[in-house]
Parts: C-alpha cells; structure tokens; sequence
C-alpha cells in the first residue's frame, strides 16, 4: 500500500511495509506501522536495492 502525502489515514490504520523485488527495507524497529492521530508511528525506513 503506498503511502502518499495528500492521503488521510484514519487514527489506529495498520500498515505493512515491504519493497519490491530485488530490494530490501531498512527500517528501525518492526515491519508495522500505525497511524496515531494522523501521524505513521516510527521511521517508515527506506527501500534499498539488493547487492
């Protein structure tokens, strides 16, 4: 589900992060992200390609 600026997510949404093929994510903390009061708890983390 991407996860775009000028979209609301409703207080208490889940979402789980991943990356497309041939790429891993870098986060801090887990996988699952929840909104709170309109604001994704923790780092989203970043999509890097592969070695």
């Amino acid at each position: 589900m991407p996860i775009a600026e000028d979209v609301r997510y409703p207080h208490g949404t889940q979402a789980m992060l991943h990356c497309p093929p041939d790429h891993y994510l870098e986060v801090k903390g887990n996988y699952w992200k929840m909104c709170v009061n309109g604001v994704w708890n923790g780092s989203l983390g970043e999509c890097k390609p592969l070695a």
